[in-house]
């Protein structure tokens, strides 16, 4: 079986790698950021969160949400080598709906994640 691997395979990875660093690399001033501008009045930079996050608890969620892209990108990273090495060719559903499936899946497990994490170790 050879590995036939074109620039697309890991596209996913390349996306799951950036957002594990954005996320590591955010500034420790968000939270007060977020707290003083409504939401979306910097399209960007200015998201809103789905649950409250405060300084204390700030570095935490950071860390774990980037650890749950990070790990994305290696499940990625393993389900685009499977292709390459033609684990795919008998498989009930094609390669690029289980990659659908694990970004919804990232997104699913990085809310949860971080919003434990936001709520977890309130001294």
């Amino acid at each position: 079986m050879p590995l036939h691997i074109d620039g697309t395979l890991f596209l996913m990875v390349a996306v799951y790698l950036a957002l594990g660093v954005i996320v590591a690399w955010m500034p420790d001033s968000f939270p007060r950021f977020q707290r003083n501008h409504p939401g979306m009045s910097y399209p960007v930079v200015n998201f809103s969160l789905p649950f409250e996050v405060d300084e204390t608890s700030w570095p935490r969620v950071k860390r774990v949400g980037s650890r749950v892209f990070f790990f994305f990108a290696l499940v990625e990273g393993v389900n685009a080598l499977c292709e390459g090495f033609g684990l795919y060719e008998n498989a009930p559903l094609p390669r690029s709906r289980v990659s659908g499936i694990l970004f919804c899946g990232c997104i699913c497990c990085y809310l949860i994640a971080t919003a434990l994490a936001a709520r977890g170790e309130k001294k």
